[in-house]
């Protein structure tokens, strides 16, 4: 923690910290402690109080801890529309409370609206697929993947932003040809650092990951007879994991990868509250996070279904269809480098 200079500033912490009035002074450790469970708005004002609060509130663990006490706002629900209006954008993502999109001219933004900081990337390929935006915690830095298909060959596009304003280079990595028919599914979903395409054939599917911790692409091919169904025609994201699901009336069945590394499933069942043969609109699970299943009723109703209480909540968008449902982002104090 910074030293405070003589003069008016001890005065300035003394007023702050009770010791000016006779009062007993706060121990910076409570500080901390009563700021890091404070909202963002409220930090920011007490951080014009004093130095020293100030100089609290941008260390690197304090922002670490009051952004895992912020509270996660409401899934984002992802709507698509027949035509773009001019304000078009692709959204890649979410991290401790930095949002990612692209614009209409391939740029990608980063921003914080709680702090209203942003940094513009320049220009890069147009994706055939959505960008993939994520927090590497083994070297603080924050990556892009963009998935791009160029000369009849897919590629990924490594973008990094760390914490010095370096230079803008993205990383071309070529996606191996081996995994093209995956990719060519143009279906992808995000679980930490990571990105997986999804195929499904008649008795398997087969998934493709891209890592962007390690910028490498794996694979692996799994039979449904591994799990016991017929199908798994439901892909979504189930407390950041990869899920595969199928519907038999009305109970989800659903398979969870919690450890890619050692191939670890584990199996979830939830009752529906609607039942799949009573209506005519087809039902698809969006997201599970928290104890909460989101899913689509026909294109454009949304249902978010506590299964732990049984309550319910249906949402009819105006939109053409809505695409997906993604976990909700924090209010934080957090920033990037080049962010203004």
């Amino acid at each position: 923690m910074e030293k405070l200079p003589s003069g008016e500033t001890e005065k300035e912490e003394e007023e702050a910290t009770g010791a000016a009035s006779g009062c007993p002074r706060i121990p910076d450790e409570m500080v901390f402690e009563i700021l890091s469970w404070l909202p963002v708005r409220d930090v920011i004002r007490f951080t014009t109080i004093c130095k020293l609060w100030r100089s609290i509130t941008s260390e690197s663990v304090f922002l670490k801890i009051h952004t895992n006490r912020a509270p996660s706002l409401l899934p984002v629900v992802i709507l698509g529309f027949e035509e773009w209006g001019p304000g078009r954008y692709i959204h890649a993502g979410t991290s401790n409370g930095l949002l990612c999109y692209q614009n209409q001219e391939k740029s990608f933004i980063i921003t914080n609206p709680a702090i209203r900081k942003s940094r513009p990337l320049p220009p890069v390929h147009d994706p055939s697929h959505t960008p993939t935006f994520c927090y590497i915690p083994s070297t603080g830095e924050y990556k892009i993947a963009n998935f791009f298909y160029c000369q009849k060959k897919y590629f990924c596009e490594v973008i990094t932003v760390g914490d010095t304003e370096m230079p803008f280079q993205p990383k071309e990595i070529e996606v191996p040809s081996t995994l093209k028919f995956i990719l060519h599914q143009r279906f992808s979903l995000k679980t930490g650092t990571m990105t997986h395409f999804i195929r499904t054939l008649y008795s398997s599917i087969e998934i493709a990951t891209f890592d962007l911790e390690t910028e490498v692409f794996r694979s692996k091919s799994l039979p449904l007879s591994r799990f016991n169904v017929k199908s798994l025609q439901h892909k979504f994201v189930w407390d950041d994991c990869l899920c595969l699901a199928t519907i038999v009336k009305n109970k989800l069945m659903a398979f969870v990868l919690e450890d890619y590394e050692r191939d670890e499933w584990r199996k979830h069942e939830v009752v529906l509250p609607i039942k799949s043969e009573e209506i005519e609109e087809p039902i698809s699970p969006l997201l599970s996070d928290e104890n909460k299943l989101w899913f689509r009723v026909g294109k454009t109703k949304v249902v978010m279904y506590d299964y732990r209480n049984g309550q319910m909540e249906t949402t009819t968008y105006d939109c053409t269809v809505v695409f997906t449902v993604e976990p909700g982002w924090k209010r934080t104090l957090v920033a990037c480098e080049g962010m203004t």
